[in-house]
């Protein structure tokens, strides 16, 4: 997909106002750019956003740069992936919007970092399930 597809699907998704299409784009930015498959990037936990290791840019400390996030793969094993701010198209930037996302969420997590990041819209305790994104990637 190009750049300005990529736009015109955030369009679709994020003007709808509904948080959980603002979680579907998220799902999309992330698995798209890392190269992830459904399952990996639906079984993402708040615990795999490293906030401790968050980079910032020299002088300003509300800024970010960069952060961590980790993924759990097919095997098992857990590869963090290093996510760098994109300032050419930053209606894209996976760290803009994936902060924006975190923040919104905030009120609805439980104080608990195993909880996934995107969850599901009827058990906050409950990942999306990697049916329900592959059908939103259908649309």
């Amino acid at each position: 997909m190009t750049p300005d597809e990529f736009e015109i699907l955030r369009t679709r998704l994020v003007s709808s106002g509904k948080k959980e299409d603002f979680t579907y784009w998220n799902m999309i930015l992330i698995a798209s750019h890392l190269f992830l498959r459904g399952e990996e990037v639906c079984n993402i936990l708040l615990f795999n956003l490293y906030l401790r290791k968050i980079v910032y840019e020299d002088g300003c400390q509300w800024f970010v740069k960069r952060f961590i996030l980790g993924v759990k793969r097919k095997g098992g094993s857990t590869t963090n992936f290093q996510i760098s701010r994109e300032d050419e198209y930053p209606k894209l930037c996976i760290v803009r919007n994936l902060l924006i996302y975190v923040h919104c969420i905030m009120c609805d997590v439980v104080e608990n970092d195993r909880s996934p990041l995107f969850c599901s819209v009827c058990n906050l305790h409950c990942p999306v399930s990697k049916y329900t994104f592959g059908r939103i990637l259908k649309c």
